[in-house]
């Protein structure tokens, strides 16, 4: 590829407990960041036979310039998804949380965390029947894709030591 390292795309790593409706956010989300300019990572993505999950992992979180972790009820007590953000943060990344109405954040983890809360995004059909209904005035789901497309952007040129904007 052409162009400084600074000129790629930015890269994140997306944490969710599979078999939920966080999956399928999660593929749209994958799909609709690739669509501006963000490369996505879901574990689900990269089968590497003979290679432990946590091992595929830790290697896309070092990949990854921003991490991203939709929040959902069973990724409240999911442990793997825990183990993710605990090794996010133990390499100096600081995740989003993508939150689902209802489930809160565990106490320990850092007050001052970037949250944008599902219950007021208005969403494509074919997701609206996954997640509550919107609220007036929410934003759109192209906004909400861009609000992660920056923070994506953000991640990746605080991680190099530059800007973006």
């Amino acid at each position: 590829m052409w162009g400084s390292e600074q000129q790629r795309q930015p890269r994140l790593f997306l944490a969710f407990s599979h078999n939920t409706r966080a999956e399928r956010v999660a593929r749209v989300l994958r799909d609709r960041l690739g669509q501006v300019g963000v490369e996505v990572y879901r574990a689900m993505d990269d089968p590497h036979p003979g290679e432990s999950i946590q091992e595929r992992i830790l290697r896309a979180i070092d990949w990854a310039d921003a991490i991203v972790i939709l929040w959902s009820e069973l990724a409240s007590r999911s442990e793997m998804v825990r183990w993710e953000y605990d090794q996010a943060v133990a390499r100096g990344k600081k995740p989003c949380l993508i939150k689902f109405p209802g489930v809160n954040p565990p106490e320990d983890w850092p007050a001052d965390m970037e949250y944008l809360p599902l219950s007021g995004v208005a969403f494509p059909q074919g997701l609206a029947g996954i997640l509550l209904p919107a609220v007036f005035n929410a934003p759109t789901w192209t906004e909400f894709v861009t609000v992660i497309r920056n923070f994506a952007f953000r991640e990746r040129d605080r991680a190099q030591g530059g800007s973006h904007w």
